[in-house]
């Protein structure tokens, strides 16, 4: 591979780098805004239905039962998405660069019809007929 492919391969992987880390982003800020809406939300509901935070469920006060108890499975579904989410993220990005891998960088020559390939140059080298 020639310099000229190189940048054209490096500037290509880099775009897919990009990408992810764009989309790692978005989908980290998707997350926190949802957690913040739910725990800045919580003060503001208080305020404006305080009939509804002093409702006893369980002998708790229904903001006491949120903030003590059900505030720690929330943290944890959206932690589960967030990291199977970002996985699949990362999985796509890696499958892309595999698609890439085998395929010729963009800008590459193509391989001429009949040419050598890898298993005929392989067999060619170990002596059997091809």
């Amino acid at each position: 591979m020639n310099e000229g492919q190189d940048d054209l391969a490096n500037h290509h992987y880099a775009e897919i780098v990009q990408r992810l880390t764009r989309r790692q982003a978005a989908l980290g800020l998707r997350v926190a805004a949802i957690f913040i809406v739910l725990i800045g939300g919580l003060p503001l509901y208080n305020m404006y239905n305080p009939h509804h935070a002093a409702t006893s469920i369980l002998g708790f006060p229904a903001t006491w039962l949120f903030l003590g108890i059900l505030f720690f499975p929330i943290t944890w579904l959206l932690s589960a998405y967030f990291v199977r989410e970002s996985d699949r993220i990362e999985l796509e990005a890696a499958s892309a660069v595999q698609r890439d891998h085998a395929a010729p960088p963009p800008g590459a020559e193509p391989a001429l019809p009949g040419g050598p390939t890898a298993t005929s140059e392989s067999k060619a080298g170990s002596g059997e007929a091809i």
